[in-house]
């Protein structure tokens, strides 16, 4: 991934995966970027491969974590107003949204909303409690997520 200032195209950082991550059988190198994430709080850069491959880069180009999705990721949206975290809402061909922080990759969350119906878009409703997703029937789903469910007293 090259990243370019957007005011005279001046090349900025080059972020790499490290040459022991490609094993002769791996294609990574030749996959296409099918999404590209910014943490508003961090700074972190999210790099998802059109194979699964989500990779996460600080903002000095440094590679932090990679993870690999097993089903394919048709939306994605990163939030930061959970709590102050910035987690990443990822939804797949299966109907599935999975909610995985944005610094280590690591599952915070599942949910299926619809089996086998893929998720388009998800997007943080205004109360920033709730998720709204949009499947490829053009349904709008309203999520709500163990994380960020408020106890009421």
């Amino acid at each position: 991934v090259l990243v370019h200032r957007l005011d005279d195209g001046q090349l900025v950082r080059c972020l790499l995966q490290p040459k022991y991550e490609l094993g002769p059988n791996d294609l990574s190198v030749n996959m296409s970027i099918s999404h590209i994430e910014f943490g508003p709080i961090s700074g972190h850069i999210l790099v998802v491969a059109s194979n699964g491959k989500f990779s996460v880069f600080s903002i000095n180009g440094d590679l932090i974590t990679q993870r690999l999705f097993s089903e394919t990721v048709t939306a994605i949206e990163v939030l930061s107003r959970f709590s102050g975290d910035e987690i990443v809402a990822v939804g797949d061909i299966t109907g599935k949204i999975t909610l995985v922080y944005l610094h280590d990759l690591t599952e915070l969350d599942s949910i299926v909303v619809n089996t086998g119906v893929p998720i388009r878009c998800i997007t943080l409703a205004p109360d920033q409690v709730a998720l709204l997703a949009g499947d490829e029937k053009g349904r709008l789903i309203e999520v709500q997520p163990k994380c960020t469910k408020k106890t009421v007293k």
